[in-house]
């Protein structure tokens, strides 16, 4: 179950808890054929076989299926400036994007691109 549906409203749950049911009681191997369609003003509620569309792949199924994060996100425990310069790189490395590295030190996506590009990095001066 996803964590989503713990906050969604009831009308919405209902839906997906038969959707849910429905897949539950497919025996193909392959969901991936299946789509679930609410379309109560058509009369139509139930699921209906189609084909993929051409751009879709299995590592996208697997991406929306995955109700987890692959990458945790967490606020790190106090770091010098090149502590954190060090770590955005290295997250960089293992193909983060900006964004992520900018939300998991709580900066801004242009303070990681500069840290990760070596730009010189100073401090203004109060006024």
């Amino acid at each position: 179950m996803l964590f989503q549906r713990e906050f969604e409203r009831k009308q919405l749950v209902k839906i997906a808890e038969e959707a849910q049911r429905m897949f539950a009681a497919i025996s193909d191997r392959d969901k991936n054929r299946w789509a679930y369609v609410y379309a109560p003003e058509s009369e139509f509620v139930g699921i209906m076989e189609n084909s993929l569309p051409s751009f879709w792949t299995s590592s996208l199924s697997k991406a929306y299926a995955d109700s987890t994060p692959e990458k945790e996100i967490i606020m790190p425990e106090k770091m010098s400036l090149e502590q954190k310069i060090q770590k955005a790189k290295e997250l960089y490395r293992m193909n983060w994007l900006y964004s992520e590295i900018a939300r998991y030190f709580g900066v801004s996506k242009s303070t990681v691109y500069n840290w990760i590009h070596d730009y010189p990095y100073r401090r203004r001066s109060k006024f």
